[in-house]
C-alpha cells in the first residue's frame, strides 16, 4: 500500500462515488489529487495551482479549490470534475485568501473568513452555475482557519484565528 503524507493545510471534499482529497503539499512539491475507490487510494491529476490552506467544497458532483497561498493569498477558483479526472480555472473571488471556510446554502457556496495579510470577516457567495461571486454581510469578527456549517438555511462559522489567540465566538 503506497503512503500519502497529508501536509499542514490539505484539505478534503467528497463529492460522490467515494471520497475526492485535494492534497496541498505546501512545502512538499506539487499538490495531488487522489480519490478513494474501494478502499484504495491512487495519485490522480495533479492540481493547477500548488497552494497551502485553500478550501474544498463539493456541489454538483465537482469539486471547488478556493483561495490558498503559493507564498501569497490567492484569489484562484479551481473546478475539479471526478468523472474525467479534469481541472478548469473558474470565475476567481472578490479577493485574495488563505484559510478561509466553506458551506453550501440554496446551492450556493459560501467562503468566509481567511488572511490576506491579516485576518478577515469576509462572507462571498459563489454561484456554481453561473460561474459568478456576490459579497455579502461580513461576520462581526475577524478569524481564519475556522470552521463553518450550514444548519436550517443559516451559516455557522465557528472558532478559528485572530492572529493573536484562539477566537471563541460563533
Amino acid at each position: 500500500m503506497a503512503k500519502l503524507a497529508f501536509d499542514a493545510g490539505a484539505t478534503v471534499a467528497h463529492a460522490g462515488e467515494g471520497l475526492v482529497a485535494l492534497i496541498t503539499a505546501g512545502n512538499h512539491g506539487q499538490p495531488s489529487t487522489v480519490r478513494n475507490a474501494g478502499n484504495t487510494w491512487a495519485t490522480r491529476t495533479v492540481i493547477p495551482t500548488a497552494r497551502a490552506y485553500p478550501a474544498a467544497v463539493a456541489i454538483g458532483g465537482k469539486v471547488y479549490a478556493l483561495g490558498g497561498s503559493n507564498g501569497s493569498p490567492l484569489a484562484i477558483n479551481e473546478e475539479f470534475n471526478p468523472t474525467g479526472y479534469t481541472w478548469a480555472t473558474r470565475a476567481a473571488m472578490p479577493g485574495a485568501r488563505s484559510g478561509p471556510a466553506v458551506a453550501i446554502i440554496g446551492g450556493k457556496v459560501y467562503v468566509v473568513g481567511g488572511h490576506n495579510g491579516a485576518p478577515m470577516t469576509a462572507n462571498d457567495e459563489y454561484d456554481p452555475v453561473a460561474n459568478t461571486w456576490a459579497t455579502r454581510a461580513t461576520m462581526p469578527t475577524v478569524r481564519h482557519s475556522l470552521a463553518a456549517a450550514a444548519i436550517g438555511g443559516k451559516l455557522y462559522a465557528v472558532g478559528g484565528v485572530d492572529s493573536v489567540a484562539l477566537v471563541n465566538a460563533n
